[in-house]
């Protein structure tokens, strides 16, 4: 079983491929000549053409404190696949606008790990890939399909996994797909194969376990950039709440200063906090959810200090004590 970091990792391979950031890029608003999948978005590019794409924005819209919900009425001509769409800049504006949303952060997650992770990754394991990289490579098909396709065409070629071992069986797998999309009927899948060449050079490093530092097509993929997705959602309001490893190793941070205990409420018309730091009193959970004001993260900027270490250590406590 992959470890939380190693699914960090393959899942920001496929991130950079479909954004060109590790994190992904949660308002990224795209439409390809030629891609069947017609008006794409988000961190994974769920697409118009696939239903995917009103799918997901219904779920947002449905849920709580959802900040953009002028996309509901969006939501017909969604269902529809009105590939009009493809060119109302308007929706294109407000998709970019909610992709900075902590609830549509929240819900894109959710989204993706249910529908494309969580799949991919159960379907290679069924057919026997255990290793980082057979399992990146297995997701990165899943996105962006005919997985099952290439899966058999290397079978016929190259013997089953189980005969051959999956090392030996995973480096035709990407040459097999490599060909396919560089041939296929439709050519905007030809210059993808830049994906496979990612793998391939992969595979000739021996990466199998994603080792860090890795680098994606000039993208550094390391422990801090796969952090900063954390740390952005802990400091977003989230429906249901970001859990993690990253979100326990604040909160073990927290309980080891032994000088704040943290009681907060929240109204998210006014986004006021209140802190109690008796250290006569557990730490307790949040009464609400937390939502941090739009704007840059401290420190983005080359002008805007930071505040002083204990209001830092507060306003993380306020976003994930009782996210577990």
């Amino acid at each position: 079983m992959l470890s939380a970091l190693q699914k960090r990792t393959a899942a920001g391979i496929v991130n950079v491929f479909e954004t060109g950031r590790v994190l992904g890029d949660y308002g990224a608003v795209s439409v390809l000549p030629g891609d069947t999948g017609h008006l794409s978005y988000g961190r994974s590019q769920v697409t118009l053409g696939s239903g995917n794409l009103y799918l997901m924005i219904e779920l947002y819209c449905s849920t709580p404190r959802a900040a953009y919900l002028e996309l509901s009425s969006y939501l017909p001509r969604m269902q529809q696949r009105d590939f009009a769409l493809d060119t109302d800049m308007t929706l294109r504006a407000v998709l970019e606008q909610a992709g900075q949303d902590g609830v549509m952060r929240a819900v894109q997650d959710q989204f993706f790990d249910a529908n494309d992770w969580s799949p991919a990754a159960q379907s290679a394991a069924n057919f026997g890939i255990s290793s980082a990289l057979g399992t990146s490579v297995g997701y990165d098909s899943h996105v962006q399909g005919a997985w099952t396709i290439v899966r058999d065409l290397t079978t016929a070629q190259s013997g089953a996994l189980d005969v051959i071992g999956e090392n030996d069986w995973i480096r035709p797998y990407v040459t097999v797909r490599r060909d396919w999309l560089a041939n296929n009927p439709n050519p905007a899948l030809h210059p993808t194969v830049y994906r496979m060449d990612c793998f391939l050079s992969l595979i000739e490093d021996s990466s199998w376990v994603l080792a860090l530092p890795i680098n994606i097509r000039g993208v550094t993929i390391d422990e801090d950039t796969l952090l900063g997705a954390a740390l952005a959602r802990i400091l977003s309001l989230t429906v249901p709440p970001i859990t993690g490893d990253d979100v326990r190793a604040v909160q073990r941070a927290l309980i080891a200063a032994e000088q704040i205990s943290v009681w907060t409420a929240f109204s998210a018309r006014k986004r006021r906090r209140r802190l109690s730091n008796s250290s006569n009193n557990k730490v307790s959970p949040p009464m609400a959810s937390l939502i941090r004001p739009r704007g840059p993260r401290w420190g983005s900027s080359p002008t805007r200090e930071k505040p002083p270490w204990g209001a830092t250590l507060a306003s993380l406590a306020c976003g994930v004590l009782g996210a577990r």
